[in-house]
Formats: structure tokens, sequence, C-alpha cells
């Protein structure tokens, strides 16, 4: 079971586009079964985008609904019938008589579950599209609906005849039963994506995913389903303790957030110069500190940086007092290699390796940072080439952006996203490095390169997957992640 936390419902939404964007590209005839409600909204809205872009096509695809009351009649502002023509299938080339949606007013019901269930069987589901209930239901599989349960009559729980009285005029409007299809059918799909916002789902959601199977708890059935993921926002996945959290993924890139990176790890950050690592990618750093072990390798002593009548010393010894304050912001572990292919025209001495050989082995590092590879900078070059030839294999590479090198499109695939506390942090961090922001304005381009890749990676790369630029919070930093 995975499960997908996104820093907001339209970053989580493209997450799940993307997944049809992929599955319609290998299987155009694909057979989906879909939800209704307020929580899917975002995603059919992303996907009427794309199709109205002819990124992708319904044309050959075939739905089926989860469920709809009964008694209502087609007509009515509630009914899903309605509510599926109105935002989604009204909007898209699918052909309507690919499309198939439990009756309202059946002659016969029971024979019509029988049916439905039928024609599911016969076609199969590749992707079924869930939301959850408070309650933990899954469709109108209220809590006590067994597991072997096909299309059926259900009678809809208290909990969610309250939940769902304020769509209607009144609680007595709510109809009391719906055809839902049931438990075992939606088990039945190749494929099951989970969607939830909110704090009203987290109790659900932890349930569902970390509690024990029961019937009680419809929803965790899916625990027994080899592949299904959970997409939930923040305030959904609040609950959860055991769980380990990942990343959305829109068209390749990887969008992390402080509450998905990475856990546990030990974190080595190759820092060619004494400021680098504040001024690429301080945000991260200072988040990823909190739950992780991160060593700043600085690897020269940037004493050329210094234009004063000093003693070389006294300049080395200014820059590593800077760095330690700036690692008290970022909350890392200082190293300082002083290796000497800063003096030497950027040559790469085999002392040099030995000795950062020798401390990437007392680490035992899980994830390294180094420059870019399109970073032209002699002296990043150099750190990049050492710490290579350092690392040992199996580790997670993050190469990183910096101002004298962003990555060209497509040149990486992975952005962290952060707010004003996170950049207020960062610019705190660099300004430590006071003999280097009192000649230039590093603070300034940390935060106008940060403030510009969230402009133009959200409306270059995203928007592929829809008409408007994914909503990220104000700043991203940008990697390019790789096994070594």
């Amino acid at each position: 079971m995975g499960v997908v936390v996104a820093g907001n419902q339209d970053i989580a939404s493209r997450h799940v586009a993307d997944i049809i964007f992929n599955q319609l590209k290998s299987k155009q005839n694909s057979v989906f079964l879909l939800p209704t409600g307020s929580t899917p909204l975002k995603l059919y809205s992303v996907l009427i985008d794309m199709v109205q872009a002819e990124k992708i096509s319904f044309a050959k695809a075939a739905t089926f609904n989860l469920d709809e009351y009964i008694g209502i009649g087609k007509g009515h502002g509630q009914s899903y019938h309605r509510f599926m023509w109105h935002n989604f299938f009204g909007k898209v080339n699918i052909n309507r008589k690919n499309v198939s949606i439990p009756e309202s007013k059946p002659k016969d019901a029971e024979k019509f579950c029988k049916a439905y269930e039928k024609k599911i069987r016969k076609t199969g589901l590749d992707i079924a599209v869930l939301g959850i209930g408070e309650n933990g239901h899954i469709g109108f599989n209220e809590p006590g609906t067994k597991f072997s349960s096909e299309t059926h009559v259900a009678e809809l729980s208290k909990s969610t005849i309250n939940a769902n009285s304020r769509l209607f005029k009144s609680k007595k409007d709510v109809p009391r039963q719906a055809i839902t299809a049931g438990l075992k059918t939606i088990m039945q799909a190749k494929r099951i994506i989970v969607l939830a916002f909110g704090k009203k789902k987290a109790k659900a959601v932890k349930l569902a995913i970390e509690g024990r199977v029961s019937e009680k708890v419809p929803a965790s059935v899916l625990q027994k389903h080899k592949d299904v993921v959970f997409v939930l926002d923040e305030e959904a996945a609040s609950l959860l303790k055991k769980t380990r959290l990942q990343a959305p993924s829109i068209a390749g890139i990887t969008i992390y957030s402080d509450f998905n990176l990475p856990k546990g790890k030990n974190i080595a950050f190759f820092s060619p110069h004494p400021d680098d690592a504040a001024i690429s990618a301080g945000a991260i750093i200072s988040k990823l500190a909190k739950k992780n072990k991160v060593y700043e390798i600085v690897m020269t002593t940037g004493h050329r940086a210094i234009d004063s009548n000093r003693t070389l010393p006294q300049k080395i010894k200014e820059r590593e007092r800077e760095t330690r304050g700036e690692a008290r912001v970022l909350g890392t572990s200082p190293i300082f290699l002083r290796c000497r292919f800063y003096d030497r025209e950027n040559e790469i001495l085999e002392a040099d390796i030995r000795k950062t050989r020798a401390l990437m082995r007392s680490i035992k590092s899980d994830i390294v940072f180094v420059p870019q590879k399109g970073d032209k900078h002699p002296t990043h070059i150099a750190s990049r080439k050492m710490a290579l030839a350092s690392v040992p294999h199996k580790v997670e590479l993050w190469s990183y952006e910096t101002p004298w090198a962003l990555f060209g499109h497509k040149k990486f695939n992975a952005a962290f996203e952060f707010g004003e506390k996170e950049m207020k942090r960062k610019l705190n961090a660099v300004k430590k490095h006071k003999s280097q922001t009192e000649r230039t304005n590093f603070d300034r381009a940390a935060k106008t390169i940060a403030e510009f890749r969230q402009v133009t990676i959200a409306e270059q790369i995203f928007s592929q997957l829809g008409k408007k630029p994914l909503e990220t919070k104000p700043y991203l930093e940008l990697f390019n992640i790789t096994k070594w």
C-alpha cells in the first residue's frame, strides 16, 4: 500500500491525473470506476483541461460509476448521474455508450444490481478511483458491509446521511438507500486510488491504513489489495504514525514538502565553498536536519573571496566561523576538508580523495548532495568530481542547482516547495556569511531564484496537466535525484 501526501489538493489531484494520463497512454480503452462528491472535483477539472488541450483522450475509454442514490431520479440536482455529466462526462470526449451509472429508479433494483455487476466483470476495471467517508465507507459500503459484497442496494448510515445533508434542503430529503459497487467488486480493479482531504477524514484514513482489517471499517479491506495508493493532503494524513509517506509526482517531477521528505537518514551535503549550501539549498537542508543527521561538508576554505590584508589563517578562520553560524541556523554538522585543489588550479589530488573517502566511510551516508552536472564553476566542477570519486555506491544522489548553474529543461526531476518561514531561515543562514553578503547580495539572489523557479516551473512544466499553473508554496528549490 502506497501513501502519497501532497502539499495541497491541486498537487494531489494532478498526481492522480498523471496516473490516469499514463494509463490512457498505454491503454486507450482503459476501464475506470469513478466516484462523485467534492473530493474528485479538482481531478475532473484537470482531466477536462487535459482533454481539451488534446493531451489525453477518453474516446475509447469506458467508465462505471461507483454508486447512485435510489429514488431521486436522474434530473435531481443531487443525483450522481447529473453530477457526472455536469462535472465531467459532458466536457470530455467520452462515448456515451461507454458510460455506465447505476439507475436511480430501477424497476427491479436487485435485478439491476446483478446486471451491473455482470457488466463490470465482463469488462474488468483497470483503475478504481475512490473517496473515503468519515466512518470509513467507500462507495456506499457502510460499516458492517461484508467484504464479499458485490453490487447491491445499501442502507445509508446515520453518519453518511448527516454528512450528505448539507447538499439537500434538509436531512429528511437525503435518500436512505443507494446502489453501490460492493467491496468485492472494488477489489477486482487492477489498481485502486483513494483520494482524501481535510482533518475530518484523518481518523478514517488512519483506521483504513494502519488499523486492523475489519468490516467495521470497510476501507481497511484495501490493505489486502496488491496495488493501492492513498493520495492525501497533510491534514488527512495527520494521524498516520507508522506509515512511510511518499511525495507526489507530476510529469516526472517529484514534489517534496516538509512532511514527505526522507527521515532517519545520514545525509552528506558537499558544499564547494562555505556559503554554497545555504545559498543553493538552505530551505530543504533546514527541514532535512530536523529528522535526519545532515553533515555539511565544506570542500574548500573559500579564503580567496575575502578581500583584506589579513593573513591566510585569519581568512580561513573567519569563513569557518561564519559557516558554524550558518550550521546553527540550519541544524547541520559542519565538516571542513580544506581541500588543496582550491589553491592548485582545481587539480584534484589523491590526498584529497583519500581524506574524503575516509570521511564518507565514517559517515555511512544514505543520501549525498552534490552540485549539478551542468555547473561550470571550476571549483564546483572539481568538488563534484571529488565527491563522486569518494561516494560509495548504492546511495541516493541529489544534484542541486546553484546561482551559477540553473537546471535546463528536463534536467531536474524533483522540487522542494517552501514558504515564508523557511525562506526567512534560509536567508538568515546566508547572512551568517557576512564577509560575502557585504560585497555581493547573495541573500537577495537566493530568494529571487527560488521565487523565479516557482513561477517558471509551475507554468512551463506542470501546466501540461491543466490550463492553470500548479499551485505550490511561493518558493522552489530544484534537484536531480539518481541512484549512484
